[in-house]
C-alpha cells in the first residue's frame, strides 16, 4: 500500500511519527510512536515484509508503537481479527498486509 501521510506525534517527548498507509481503495492503517526518522516518505508504496520504522524507546526495554485500522469513515476498528494467527516480536515495524 501506499504512504498516505506522515505527521508529528506530539503526545510525547521524543522525536515520533504517525504513519499513515493506505493498503487498499478506503483502508488505512496507521503506526503510530515510529521513532526519528521514519523509514518511508509519503507517496512510498510497500509490499509485505517492508520496513516502516522503528518503535519509539522509553528506555531500555520500551518500545512503543501503535497499531490502527481505519475502513472507509469510521473512526477506527479493532484489527485483532484481521491479523495473522502467529505474532512475532522484533525491533522493526513491519507491513502485514497487502
Amino acid at each position: 500500500g501506499t504512504i498516505t501521510a506522515i505527521t508529528p506525534n506530539t503526545g510525547w517527548p521524543l522525536p515520533q511519527w504517525d504513519v499513515t498507509q493506505e493498503i487498499r481503495p478506503g483502508v488505512h492503517v496507521q503506526y503510530g510512536h515510529i521513532a526519528d526518522p521514519p523509514s518511508v516518505l509519503v507517496g512510498d508504496v510497500l509490499a509485505m515484509g517492508d520496513t516502516i520504522g522503528n518503535p519509539s524507546n522509553f528506555g531500555d526495554t520500551d518500545e512503543i508503537m501503535h497499531f490502527a485500522l481505519s475502513m472507509g469513515t469510521d473512526e477506527g476498528t479493532c484489527p485483532v481479527p484481521r491479523l495473522p494467527p502467529r505474532s512475532s516480536r522484533n525491533s522493526q515495524t513491519t507491513m502485514t498486509d497487502r
